[in-house]
């Protein structure tokens, strides 16, 4: 037997509930007012997004990457000092060599009297550098450094003395024969190692104290390139340096400093410089290279937000279709 179901008495078209309650409500009840705001919200958002990486990319390429450094392990034990020893005595001002065991992966750094000597890098266990001494007393430390500058514990002291002809070491003053205050004549850093990229320019920033003005200043960089530079008075100065590719040991140079007065006093400094090229180096600086290009992240994010146009606008075209099957007269069963 064939039933027609009545039209409402709204004149509009209702569906049984999608629970078979026996309930009905009203056809439309979708709301496609607020899944077009929803999509809109998605899409001027996306749009602004594909402008600036179009516009980078024109700019100078629109893939990026992410660079993350890897610390090292903290040190746990103390570097040692082998050489020299305790009580050693010098009468030239020629380089002392400096040698002893360091942790691992480390960065050692030698202090006289407090103040930085120089550094070098920790190669299987053991290190090795050449430093300048003050006329008179030194003590001598070793401490290591990870990638996070975090330090080791200090190394045993090493007191050694540095005994030039001609130098009074009575009270306080040291002088040499030139009446210059020699043991205070010294160049350093507060900075013992930096990293850039190659091509990039690295700067450091050195100090020069004591001695009498001018002073001469000679950098070797590592790369078979020297600069020269003269300096009219002691203070803070910077030298900058342009690196064409990564050094040898975890990407490092080593760079020498020598300073020179007025009365032919000489000091010097042994620094590190870490470059980096297309290969992160590992170790002291190491680090973790990714990323992804733009071009296809946004290529998923717009046929994504087809997909779901297309879903929306065939739903509602099936409620369309539906609503008019069921408004015709004699619709039944």
């Amino acid at each position: 037997m064939l039933m027609t179901l009545p039209l409402p008495k709204n004149g509009h078209s209702k569906l049984l509930a999608k629970h078979h309650t026996g309930k009905i409500r009203p056809h439309k009840h979708t709301s496609y007012g607020s899944l077009a705001i929803i999509l809109l919200l998605t899409l001027v958002p996306l749009l602004s997004v594909s402008r600036s990486i179009a516009y980078a990319s024109t700019e100078g390429g629109g893939t990026y990457q992410t660079y993350a450094v890897v610390a090292g392990a903290i040190p746990k034990d103390p570097p040692t000092i082998a050489n020299p020893v305790s009580g050693n005595s010098f009468t030239t001002g020629d380089p002392v060599l400096v040698k002893g065991t360091c942790p691992g992966d480390t960065l050692v750094k030698i202090f006289k009297n407090e103040v930085l000597a120089g550094a070098v890098l920790c190669r299987n266990g053991t290190y090795q550098l050449s430093i300048d001494l003050f006329v008179g007393n030194n003590s001598l430390i070793a401490r290591a450094y990870n990638t996070n500058d975090v330090t080791s514990p200090d190394s045993t002291p090493v007191s050694v003395q540095l005994l030039l002809p001609g130098s009074n070491l009575t009270g306080t003053d040291q002088l040499n024969t030139a009446g210059a205050p020699a043991g205070q004549f010294y160049v350093t850093s507060e900075i013992f190692h930096r990293g850039a990229n190659a091509g990039d320019t690295m700067t450091w920033p050195l100090i020069l104290a004591g001695g009498q003005s001018p002073y001469a200043i000679s950098v070797s960089w590592g790369d078979g390139k020297t600069d020269l530079l003269s300096r009219g008075a002691a203070g803070r100065f910077d030298i900058s340096h342009v690196y064409a590719q990564p050094g040898g040991d975890r990407g490092s140079y080593t760079i020498v400093v020598t300073a020179t007065d007025q009365a032919g006093n000489k000091s010097f400094i042994q620094l590190v410089a870490i470059v980096s090229g297309n290969s992160q180096p590992t170790g002291i600086v190491s680090s973790v290279k990714g990323g992804y290009g733009h071009s296809a992240v946004l290529r998923l994010a717009w046929q994504l937000l087809a997909v779901a146009v297309i879903v929306v606008f065939s739903f509602w075209l099936g409620e369309k279709r539906e609503a008019r099957i069921i408004s015709r007269p004699h619709y039944g069963i």
